[in-house]
């Protein structure tokens, strides 16, 4: 079981985790706000609080990755989305990193018209949140 913890106050990150909770047909993807219970437990738990401000992370097999690492594990397991994932792991980490930090740091203004409190999941994916 793999669970992404994000910024749940984000239009961008609900509408990007609503499009992966979609095309993960495995459906052995799991999300949770870094805001719940559950993501402030498990942020404690990987020792990982300070690095979640401005990252999605991923815990996977009992390790947490963060930003580009942790969009790359997704991507393995999206349908018709695997081969970007295997496309990125020869760049190099500080690299996709840098690009993940310059998106994270414009991501609120990127969807200023959304709406600050999104909707619930619709039911397809509902069980997929934590």
């Amino acid at each position: 079981m793999m669970i992404l913890i994000f910024d749940s106050d984000c239009p961008m990150c609900n509408n990007t985790v609503r499009y992966i909770a979609k095309k993960n047909e495995q459906k052995n993807l799991f999300f949770c706000s870094q805001f719940s219970e559950v993501g402030e437990e498990l942020l404690t738990k990987f020792n990982s609080k300070h690095l979640a401000e401005g990252s999605i992370v991923l815990i996977e097999q009992d390790q947490a990755y963060f930003k580009s690492e942790a969009i790359r594990r997704v991507l393995l397991h999206m349908n018709g989305w695997k081969w970007v994932g295997m496309m990125m792991k020869p760049i190099p980490l500080i690299l996709r990193d840098t690009v993940y930090s310059f998106i994270a740091q414009r991501r609120k203004s990127f969807m200023r018209s959304s709406k600050a409190a999104c909707d619930l999941p619709d039911p397809s994916i509902r069980t997929q949140f934590l």
